[in-house]
This record gives structure tokens, sequence and C-alpha cells, in this order.
């Protein structure tokens, strides 16, 4: 069961496929004008991932407003969504798997598409593989941004949204990757997504009582640092 539901190493343990709209890119700090008609981009998100929640974490505390980047809330939805990820060896899923569908009072707002395999396609004709979230779309070129979350991270903090003015009526601005600090986080981001933001899908799909020690060991030395 747990292997139809995650790709496999020949060990047993969870195999993360690589992100397929992943491209470097610097994310240079870029203006954005709130009072557009649309907005700069829509992330397409889901509750139930750890990974889309530290997007709107990233939105929120740099209190990016919707109408610079609009957060499209998607279901987790096995009967609407026509697929939801793939068997290893690239073999297409159907309506028995988890996947991403769109909510009749939160629609699509670039493609119009029933499911995040439809926004997949749209993005990459005939694409075949996993449709995942979160996934970042340039809402103007209507290409992709990032389907990886660290990636989405770097780009909410390069949006230049401005001065947020508190209640007291001080001004601040929320910067997530200081330039001096920039060489920690990468170690840090490294260290916390191998062990433990990765580690734990590790133990929860490990297929072999060796694989899963494995992940539950990494896990455990990295909330030991």
């Amino acid at each position: 069961m747990v292997a139809e539901l995650a790709p496999q190493d020949k060990d047993g343990g969870y195999a993360r496929p690589a992100d397929p709209f992943r491209s470097p890119q610097n994310f240079a700090p870029r203006a954005v004008d709130g009072s557009a008609p649309s907005p700069t981009a829509v992330i397409y998100s889901g509750n139930p991932c750890p990974w889309c929640h530290r997007i709107g974490l990233a939105l929120a505390a740099r209190r990016v407003p919707d109408t610079v980047v609009q957060m499209v809330s998607l279901e987790d939805n096995p009967i609407k969504a026509s697929r939801g990820g793939e068997l290893a060896g690239a073999v297409e899923m159907t309506t028995d798997l988890p996947g991403w569908a769109f909510a009749e009072d939160r629609p699509d707002p670039l493609f119009g598409q029933k499911d995040l395999r439809g926004v997949y396609d749209k993005l990459q004709p005939g694409f075949v593989g996993r449709c995942t979230a979160p996934l970042g779309v340039d809402a103007e070129s209507k290409q992709p941004i990032s389907n990886e979350s660290n990636d989405l991270m770097k780009f909410v903090n390069s949006l230049d949204v401005g001065a947020f003015v508190d209640r007291s009526g001080q001004a601040w601005e929320v910067e997530l990757r200081p330039p001096e600090l920039q060489s920690q986080l990468d170690e840090w981001a490294a260290l916390l997504y191998f062990g433990l933001n990765n580690g734990v899908y590790r133990c929860g799909f490990s297929t072999s009582q060796e694989a899963y020690e494995k992940a539950a060991e990494n896990v455990a030395e990295t909330l030991d640092r």
C-alpha cells in the first residue's frame, strides 16, 4: 500500500522525485504594484501540506497582500482530482490516490482547470508525473515560477511590498533572508530539509525496517542539533 503512495528506492526508502518546474533563479528584488488589477503571481496551495504552510507563513510575515500574490487553497480530493502522483517508473495514477482539486468557491484563476493536473498540463502539455503543491505561476506570463517550497519562499522574500506600518505608527519591513546570513540560512535549510522536513516523509513512507530506522535516526540527530 505505502509503495503505491510514494516512490521507493531499492532498499525500501522513500525517494522524493525531482521537482519538474524547478530552475535556477536568483530571485532578485522586484518592485510590485499592490493596486494593479491582477496579481503578480498565483500560488496553488493545499492546507494538509506542510510545504504549503511555510509559503503561507512567509506571505503573512512579509504582509504580502493578495492583490500581489494570490494564494489559492486546493482540496485534497481523490474523487475530483484526475491524478495525484505516480508509481515508481512514472506509471500514471488514477483516482485511487489523493489529488489536488479546486473547490467551487475557490476556482482556478489562471487556466480555469478543475484540478492541479490540468494546471500542470497547461504549463507543460502532456505532462506525466506527480502534480504537487505548492506551485507558483507568474500571473502575466502564465509560466511556472517553481514547485519547490524553498524557491517560492525566496520568491516571496524578493517582492518589494514596502514598509508595514503597525498600530503605533512605526514602519518596518521583514527580511526573511538577510544578505549577511544567507550562507548560514542555506546551510540550515539543507540540514533541516534532509533530516527533518523530508525525514518525516522518509519515516512514514518506508517499506523496510532498515529504511525506517535510518530515517528515524536522521530525524533524531537533526532535532539534537
